[in-house]
């Protein structure tokens, strides 16, 4: 009878403990399963979260290299590039979308993906400042080495008080030196300058009866240069250095190697030279009287030597006889210049932007070669010990020049030279239109704004 009681026993303990290692056998594989599915979960949604930061990408460089308001363009693109390297394409959807937020430059850039077959969503937002950039942004653009000879006033573009007067590609090769005893260049606005902005040397009194123009706005401390021969005082932020310029492309969206293409697209007025010559000797004459028929831009083919206009050709935009009243701001002029020296002997208003350009370096020599042609056509050289200053120049205006508008000279290594008495101001409406909209923005993120909705 003992026996039999402890057999049952052992049965019975035998029993509850398989039945125990089965339930923690059941438990573990219960709650292996439950990490399995949780883990995928959380890869699901990791997943989703990183194409939507891959959406937002997307949308961000759709903005950098299109032109076009944030909130009105396809993101479609993105849902191919985005989910067609994820491989789930079949489950997720994707959606970009940009909203304006008031009426200024910022916009909210949204990313959402959804899963089609469960409740899985991910959503991550995040503000960009869209600003347009002007191809133009100052009275004077160039690649080339730009000497100013004398004194200068110049009105620059405002831009909010950060003003721009002037772009360069080098600015070691910007250049102002002696025509008059003391020359000064003074940069215009609506205060003038404070002592510290000039040398100790310089009457603070004198300078601003020329640099205050109640008229105009004001220029920020530090975006407002001052030059004066014999002294050495540094250049302020309103002349910028832009070592990568890209002055074609900045104004014609394509590349210069496809110049013949924008020379074609019906929009210029073409002059050329003589046959068999690459000196156009009539050149303002014959941009005025197209301009008086109604033409606004303009392609020179070789080099513009620019004299007197006759009454007929009318004084826009060259204006030699009243050179300092420009033409009203609602008329416009682009004129371009390829492969062609500029060259005036004498006083020279330009109402509008003129663009001048090489479409490769060997042409720098016929270039030349124009300049030194002009000098002798305009009795400047009477022999070859006055060649010297001409060689090697692209742009040369004996007198004052008074520029309205704006003056580009994409001549790299060779001179743009101007003399005394210039003065000029920054008025885009004398350009802006004659250019094709090109994507000169600037997009960016603003900091502080991203925002991951769960």
């Amino acid at each position: 009878m003992r026996r039999q009681q402890n057999g049952f026993v052992t049965l019975t303990v035998t029993l509850m403990l398989m039945i125990l290692g089965t339930y923690g056998l059941y438990q573990s594989v219960e709650m292996s399963h439950y990490n399995v599915k949780r883990f995928q979960n959380v890869l699901s949604a990791k997943k989703s979260h990183w194409i939507a930061e891959g959406g937002l990408q997307c949308a961000f460089a759709v903005n950098q290299i299109t032109v076009g308001d944030p909130q009105t363009r396809s993101y479609n693109a993105c849902d191919d590039l985005v989910l067609g390297q994820s491989g789930d394409e079949n489950r997720l959807t994707l959606a970009v979308t940009g909203q304006q937020i008031g009426t200024g430059s910022l916009y909210t850039l949204t990313s959402t993906v959804s899963e089609e077959k469960g409740p899985g969503q991910r959503k991550v937002a995040k503000e960009v400042k869209v600003e347009n950039v002007s191809p133009m942004p100052g009275i004077f653009k160039t690649s080339s080495i730009f000497t100013l000879r004398g004194d200068f006033e110049f009105l620059p573009n405002h831009n909010d008080g950060e003003c721009i007067t002037m772009i360069v590609k080098d600015l070691n090769n910007f250049k102002h030196t002696d025509s008059t005893s003391n020359s000064k260049v003074i940069v215009q606005d609506g205060d003038g300058y404070s002592a510290e902005q000039l040398p100790t040397s310089v009457d603070l009194d004198a300078v601003n009866n020329t640099a205050k123009l109640t008229s105009a706005q004001t220029c920020r401390s530090g975006y407002q240069s001052f030059a004066k021969v014999g002294t050495v005082w540094p250049l302020a932020k309103d002349i910028l250095e832009e070592p990568d310029m890209d002055m074609f492309n900045d104004f014609f969206g394509v590349p210069k190697s496809e110049w013949e293409s924008v020379k074609n697209n019906g929009t210029f007025h073409v002059i050329s030279p003589p046959k068999g010559e690459s000196l156009i000797p009539d050149c303002a004459e014959q941009i005025n009287t197209a301009f008086k028929n109604g033409d606004r831009s303009f392609w020179v083919e070789g080099s513009c030597y620019i004299t007197s206009t006759s009454e007929e050709a009318g004084l826009k935009p060259f204006n030699l006889s009243t050179p300092a009243i420009p033409m009203p701001d609602t008329d416009s002029a682009l004129i371009v210049v390829q492969d062609g020296a500029v060259f005036h002997n004498g006083q020279l208003g330009l109402s509008g932007l003129l663009y001048q350009f090489k479409t490769n370096d060997s042409k720098s020599t016929l270039v030349s070669a124009d300049m030194v042609s002009s000098c002798y056509k305009a009795s400047v050289c009477g022999d070859s010990f006055h060649e010297t200053p001409f060689k090697n120049t692209a742009f040369y205006v004996a007198g004052s020049l008074h520029t309205f508008g704006g003056v580009a000279v994409d001549m790299e290594g060779m001179n743009f030279i101007a003399n005394a008495g210039f003065k000029a101001q920054y008025n885009d409406k004398y350009w802006k239109d004659r250019l094709p909209t090109t994507i000169n923005t600037i997009v960016q993120w603003q900091q502080g704004t991203w925002r991951d909705f769960q």
